[in-house]
């Protein structure tokens, strides 16, 4: 943003566990909240099954396959809108399902009609 960079932290494996247990999907869809805009966001809230998403729509990647995927859907984004809790001015985390309104979002396209939004879920979690 403003020719700034931002630290954001995706998990593509259980750091508590070290295994690969993180599960993705993506849906296009439209954006949370309002039409996309430069800049940071507070308040709005998004949550994976308002899309129609539950655990086990999410698979099971190896964290090869995830960064490989990752990679993919980034290097044509012209926009990315990301999802997730701050921490300090320049960083955001937890980039995954979080509930309460609070679920992490990975964006490409967000100029699009619809946007390419990806999901991320961690094994242990049902909803």
């Amino acid at each position: 943003m403003n020719a700034m960079i931002y630290d954001i932290a995706i998990d593509v494996t259980d750091e508590a566990t070290m295994t690969d247990d993180v599960h993705t999907t993506t849906r296009d869809a439209a954006l949370p909240g309002d039409p996309w805009s430069e800049g940071w966001h507070t308040g709005v809230l998004a949550d994976y099954t308002s899309f129609g998403l539950h655990s086990t729509d999410l698979a099971l990647d190896s964290k090869a396959d995830l960064v490989q995927t990752l990679q993919t859907d980034l290097a044509t984004a012209n926009h990315v809108s990301i999802y997730a809790t701050s921490y300090g001015p320049d960083g955001a985390h937890l980039v995954h399902r979080n509930g309460s309104g609070h679920d992490g979002i990975l964006v490409t396209e967000p100029l699009s009609t619809p946007a390419h939004l990806r999901f991320f879920s961690f094994t242990d979690q049902s909803f």
